[in-house]
């Protein structure tokens, strides 16, 4: 009964991790403005989910690419609705796996690219992109230079909006409006 259980769990193991792979390709499609290859992903992300319940990365990808269809949708309920659904599936992403270094990348670039004005996530992203530094210096080994230097200056980048907003508020403050 052991070895049964055994090679059936490497099995599932196996297929999980080919599906994730399809799942990546789709995605990044997807980040780059496919929208079929954004449904795809949902379609098969929502069938993988009731498989693999318990899978955060999983759980990450789907939060990810419910903020893509958000960013597809005409209507603009629509669109916001999606976007909290996406986000409340990768906060819940990070909270039950924060050391993946995947699901952190992922809730970072989507709170990165989402509108500080309407939804108030840039500090998320300087969060988790401050993470992603750290364990990079930790190993470097994780990620490529390429992507390493990338986050460093999305990092920057999501501090100088954070910076900016602030001096507005405080002009707002200063003036009484």
């Amino acid at each position: 009964m052991n070895l049964f259980r055994a090679r059936y769990n490497w099995l599932r193991k196996r297929f999980l991790e080919r599906q994730l792979a399809k799942i990546a390709v789709l995605f990044q499609k997807g980040v780059a403005g496919d929208s079929e290859a954004v449904k795809a992903a949902y379609e098969l992300l929502t069938r993988l989910r009731q498989l693999f319940p318990e899978d955060h990365l999983l759980a990450a990808y789907y939060g990810s690419t419910l903020t893509l269809l958000g960013r597809d949708a005409m209507d603009p309920l629509e669109r916001l609705e999606y976007v909290r659904q996406g986000l409340k599936v990768l906060d819940e992403a990070v909270t039950n796996d924060g050391d993946n270094v995947m699901i952190r990348t992922l809730r970072g670039y989507v709170c990165y690219r989402l509108p500080e004005v309407f939804f108030h996530r840039t500090a998320t992203s300087v969060t988790d992109f401050s993470y992603l530094i750290a364990r990079h210096e930790q190993n470097p080994e994780l990620f490529s230079a390429e992507f390493y230097q990338q986050v460093k200056e999305d990092l920057a980048a999501a501090k100088k909006t954070l910076e900016r907003i602030e001096k507005c508020r405080e002009q707002v403050k200063r003036e009484g409006v």
